[in-house]
């Protein structure tokens, strides 16, 4: 793998953005997926160009070019569940201090 410069992978993610209709204001950590996975299939990939792109994005958010990224928030497991609901048990109907809830519940 070659290394590829900052510039260039953003030169190129842009243009890709341009030829799918996908304006700045919609770009995601998604779009540049897709697109690596598009450039992967034409050519041999570059090294740094995945970490170049994150770069890109994250300046983009912080300029408020792009929106920040929502993460869905993941399911609890059944365990998980039952562990805040004893958490909340000891907090709320025995008023343990947070030390004696943390030493049950961890």
């Amino acid at each position: 793998m070659v290394a590829v410069p900052a510039r260039a992978a953003r030169h190129v993610f842009s243009r890709w953005l341009g030829q799918q209709a996908i304006s700045v204001s919609r770009v995601s950590a998604e779009h540049s997926a897709r697109y690596l996975q598009s450039r992967a299939r034409r050519v041999k990939s570059h090294r740094g160009e995945g970490a170049a792109l994150r770069q890109f994005l994250e300046f983009l958010r912080h300029e408020d070019a792009i929106p920040a990224e929502t993460v869905a928030p993941r399911r609890l497991s059944a365990v998980e569940r039952e562990t805040q609901a004893f958490e909340a048990y000891l907090r709320n109907e025995r008023v343990l201090a947070d030390a004696t809830i943390a030493h049950y519940v961890s």
